[in-house]
């Protein structure tokens, strides 16, 4: 059993590159990454002054982060759940 684990918990190779769905950068990608240093080193500074751990550049982004760990959060709640019926069912 052991060795039959331990090959499952190999990570699966990345996708081919033909594979990807790959764009290019347009501007306004750019525009809602870019910020001007003038703009974001009063908010580093103030973040260092306060120690926070994260400090946030592009607060207008809110919305890109929560869905980030709602999915994240989601995966969580599977793992649960797939963990519960497994035991139930063991």
């Amino acid at each position: 059993l052991g060795g039959d684990l331990l090959v499952s918990a190999r990570p699966v190779p990345p996708a081919p590159p033909q594979a990807l769905s790959i764009r290019r950068a347009t501007p306004a990608d750019a525009a809602s990454v870019a910020a001007l240093a003038e703009d974001v080193a009063p908010r580093v500074l103030a973040g260092a002054r306060e120690n926070r751990r994260y400090i946030i550049t592009h607060p207008h982004r809110l919305s890109d982060v929560t869905q980030y760990y709602d999915r994240m959060w989601d995966d969580y709640e599977a793992a649960a759940r797939i963990a519960a019926e497994l035991e139930a069912a063991g």
